[in-house]
């Protein structure tokens, strides 16, 4: 991977669940750092299910490695 061929800005988030005052789960998302990146959609497709259009997407992010990357998790 050449650096020329991170082209898109990418946030990555942490998720965080917390209960509120009605003692419901929330989830709220922070950003944690932001990277240059590849970004190339491997298969995608697109359907109608109940009068409304749903897309899927398999997305490959490539960025380089560093000290914050490798924290990252599936």
């Amino acid at each position: 991977m050449q650096i020329g061929d991170l082209t898109r800005r990418v946030r990555v988030q942490t998720k965080a669940t917390a209960k509120n005052a009605a003692q419901q789960l929330v989830e709220t998302w922070s950003d944690a750092f932001t990277r240059w990146a590849n970004v190339a959609t491997v298969t995608g497709s697109k359907k109608w299910l109940q009068g409304q259009q749903i897309g899927n997407a398999d997305t490959v992010i490539t960025m380089r490695f560093d000290s914050a990357t490798r924290l990252i998790k599936p």
